[in-house]
Formats: structure tokens, sequence, C-alpha cells
């Protein structure tokens, strides 16, 4: 059975290391996702912040969002 167009979504993401500003400082990953239907872009450093920019485009609920983010650790500046 088809998938309703109002289900489906579509996003262009974008992944470029960035050079750091401070001498010797290996470069960072950074990113940027794009809605394809609204156009809006947004940037992200993490694959947890894209996952969170997906499921707020998406209105996804916090169910779906646990699904998306199994076996995802959290940032080590999070960890308890």
């Amino acid at each position: 059975m088809p998938i309703p167009e109002s289900q489906r979504h579509t996003f262009i993401v974008r992944f470029w290391r960035q050079p750091r500003e401070i001498l010797d400082m290996p470069p960072e990953w950074r990113g940027s996702i794009i809605d394809a239907a609204g156009g809006q872009r947004r940037y992200f450093t993490t694959f947890q912040e894209l996952i969170l920019i997906m499921a707020s485009q998406m209105n996804l609920q916090e169910a779906d969002l646990q699904v998306l983010t199994r076996g995802l650790s959290p940032p080590k500046d999070q960890e308890p």
C-alpha cells in the first residue's frame, strides 16, 4: 500500500569538516539539513541534533523519537 504524501518527508543533508580557529585543533564536523518541502535550512554539529531537527520537522511523538534514537549514545558532555 502506498504511503500518503502527508506522511513522507524529504530532507537534503550535507556534512563538511570545518577548520577550527584555535591553532592545532582538529577540524570539526558540521552539517546542514534542508526540508525539501518548505526550504528551511538548519545547522547541526551532532547526530543527536540532526535527529531532533528531523523529529521536529516531522512532528514526531516522543515514542517515535525514542525508536529513532535507540542505540545512539548521548554527547560526551551530557553523559552521567
